[in-house]
């Protein structure tokens, strides 16, 4: 393995050969993504443990479910002893939380479960941090972002509110932003108009876009912008909603944009306009994705996204920019089920929502003649050139489509979602 350099482990029973066999490869940077619902608690919490000192750990990501104070500090104490002892770290992603969907509600533990550090403990500085859930102690936010080191941190995202807003102002070589919570990019924008930003890249579920104009340095960095929220939420298509001139201002503010994503409406025609307005102003564009509303499990938004639909839209967008290569059409962002019973019709959206994946050719012949290829992810065996789709369309609707007849995604690629009680259970259930 004298050529090994990266080496990404999801842990399996073998776990303690693989870590014995790498002790001694001080060269390799690895990776590490656990979960506790893959183990049971007393295995995960030996996994953690035994990780403590390892100098070849570079990135960690830890996803776990606690219903009570025990639970919980099974995770979060050797993960601090990780975060103090691996002097490598340079990337930590926590997820740790009550259970999120289910029929049963659990309450906060009394205990204080979290990491608790103290006067004197140095966790490794880090380069990049994801929090999404967390148990905070009273306090314990503004302990972090006041006495941990934040010199080195140029990536994060974080899931709780207000965290962002004390932390982005310290981190000065920040250059990548994601918040989940819709009030914390105003916070950060209160707080960062003293120094000029490094930030090239945004992804926040709302967004009034004259603030990017507030934060100083920020226009002409900003590379990378996400503005995407859950449909049925008060965040969803935040950008249009901010007027009818909003994407004439976020071409003028954001003019070196080379990936944008972001929610738009439509209501009984296609936003070709507004589509036409950002290829063409925003010449760096090579990345575009959109997030239209599905609607309800009794009414959908018309009209519908098929793979023809959003063929003819990249055809189009390329007309005005031939820097574009890749746009992405989702159908649907529906929002997690939740705790509680669910009907059949909270798993509706789920079961109609698809993503349409249009890109340009690799080969340089292909890219020559205009050739792009139309993909849908949700069925990864599926790729089909332009010039092919039309004939694939026609084999699918007489039935010859071979492989992929009774493919429930195929035929909503095809002929778009349906509603609830028009589902046939042969072919969509």
């Amino acid at each position: 393995m004298k050529g090994l350099r990266e080496f990404h482990m999801t842990p399996r029973l073998i776990w303690r050969d693989i870590m014995a066999m790498l002790e001694d490869c001080s060269e390799i940077r690895l990776h590490i993504n656990l979960s506790t619902a893959d183990f049971n608690l007393d295995i995960s919490e030996q996994w953690l443990t035994s990780l403590a000192g390892c100098q070849i750990l570079a990135s960690l990501t830890v996803t776990a479910e606690y219903t009570n104070a025990k639970e919980c500090l099974a995770v979060t104490r050797p993960l601090k002893q990780i975060w103090l002892s691996c002097k490598n770290l340079r990337t930590l992603a926590i997820d740790i939380d009550l259970p999120s969907f289910g029929c049963c509600i659990y309450d906060e533990p009394n205990e204080y479960c979290g990491f608790g550090f103290v006067d004197k403990e140095e966790p490794t500085p880090l380069e990049e941090l994801n929090i999404m859930n967390y148990p905070w102690g009273q306090h314990e936010r503004e302990y972090w972002a006041y006495h941990l080191d934040w010199n080195m941190l140029k990536r994060v995202k974080f899931g709780c509110r207000g965290f962002g807003a004390i932390v982005v102002p310290r981190a000065r070589a920040l250059e990548e932003v994601s918040f989940v919570c819709k009030h914390d990019w105003g916070l950060v924008v209160d707080k960062t108009q003293e120094f000029e930003t490094k930030l090239r890249s945004v992804a926040v579920p709302c967004l009034d876009i004259l603030t990017i104009a507030k934060v100083p340095g920020l226009s002409l960095r900003l590379r990378f912008l996400t503005v995407h929220s859950y449909e049925h939420t008060e965040a969803w298509k935040s950008l249009e909603n901010g007027g009818d001139d909003s994407f004439d201002r976020l071409v003028e503010l954001c003019p070196l944009l080379e990936t944008l994503e972001i929610d738009m409406h439509r209501d009984g025609s296609w936003p070709y306009a507004k589509l036409e307005r950002l290829a063409a102003g925003l010449p760096r564009l090579r990345d575009l994705s959109i997030w239209f509303a599905l609607g309800r499990s009794d009414a959908l938004v018309e009209p519908k996204v098929t793979v023809e639909v959003v063929a003819e839209m990249f055809i189009l967008l390329r007309r005005h920019s031939r820097a574009l290569e890749k746009v992405t059409i989702h159908s649907g962002a529906p929002s997690p089920i939740g705790l509680g019973y669910p009907t059949g019709r909270a798993f509706w959206p789920g079961q109609m929502s698809l993503t349409i994946v249009c890109e340009m050719a690799e080969r340089d012949d292909e890219r020559a003649a205009g050739r792009f290829y139309i993909s849908c992810e949700e069925l990864p065996a599926w790729r089909v050139r332009d010039d092919q789709l039309q004939d694939h369309v026609t084999r699918f609707k007489e039935g010859s489509e071979e492989g992929f007849g009774a493919s429930r995604m195929l035929r909503l690629a095809v002929e778009g979602p349906v509603l609830y009680d028009e589902m046939n259970e042969d072919l969509y259930m």
